[in-house]
């Protein structure tokens, strides 16, 4: 995968979700975690943030994996600081510097920027370098 996207010239980004209630890392995700950190790919783990916060505020009522509508402004705004953080740390050509374009305005609360508030939501867009 890190091959193909370095071929199109896109940025990634590893992130590790949490299953209510889980605390730590299973191997299979500090694997890949550990693998994202080699290729300098940056890595956004929520395991620790959603173990802390209560967990039925975060998910959906009876279910263990997919975020309620407050899980997914955590993510958004935790997605946000981090990406923003590698794409300042990232030495130029690095891959995580395509996130900067991005970094300019912080999101609410509600993890939607101010420039966006209003506004109707996007399709996702992959991030090219430039």
């Amino acid at each position: 995968m890190l091959a193909l996207a370095r071929t199109a010239k896109l940025s990634l980004a590893f992130t590790v979700l949490a299953a209510r209630g889980q605390r730590c890392a299973w191997p299979r995700q500090a694997a890949m975690a550990q693998a994202a950190a080699a290729a300098r790919v940056p890595v956004v783990d929520f395991v620790p943030l959603f173990g802390a916060a209560k967990a039925d505020a975060l998910y959906l009522a009876n279910d263990s994996v997919h975020p309620s509508r407050l899980g997914h402004a955590v993510i958004a705004r935790h997605l946000y600081t981090h990406l923003c953080a590698a794409a300042a740390a990232a030495a130029p050509g690095e891959p995580a510097t395509a996130y900067r374009a991005g970094c300019g305005s912080a999101p609410s609360r509600s993890g939607v920027a101010p420039s966006q508030r209003g506004s109707r939501p996007q399709p996702f867009r992959a991030i090219r370098e430039r």
